[in-house]
């Protein structure tokens, strides 16, 4: 159970990075509603990554209580660049999804 919670912050880690050159993208083209899309579609897909992960860490640390003692100052975000902004809702719109990928997007 801690690789599939490593794996899925090291999955986490690099879609959140990849929203950084959307935004980009984004900056330079505001009309492209793929891109727009693309970015709509990976902040869900982020949210519910980060929710899947505290439940994982909940499970294992009801089944594990020396996980919670190891892991205790560790953040939860340790694997989280500190200028990424996950949740900007700036670009909040209702397009389609250009994937639907579960996994989201990746330039």
């Amino acid at each position: 159970m801690r690789d599939l919670i490593a794996n899925l912050e090291h999955k986490l880690f690099h879609l959140e990075k990849s929203q950084v050159y959307l935004r980009e993208i984004l900056e330079e083209c505001p009309n492209d509603s793929e891109f727009e899309a693309a970015l709509n579609e990976n902040n869900i897909i982020i949210k519910n990554k980060r929710e899947e992960i505290t439940d994982l860490k909940l499970l294992l640390q009801s089944i594990d209580p020396a996980y919670y003692i190891e892991n205790r100052n560790v953040p939860s975000n340790i694997y989280l660049s500190n200028q990424v902004n996950v949740l900007d809702t700036s670009h909040d719109v209702t397009v389609a999804a250009a994937s639907s990928s579960s996994e989201g997007l990746f330039l």
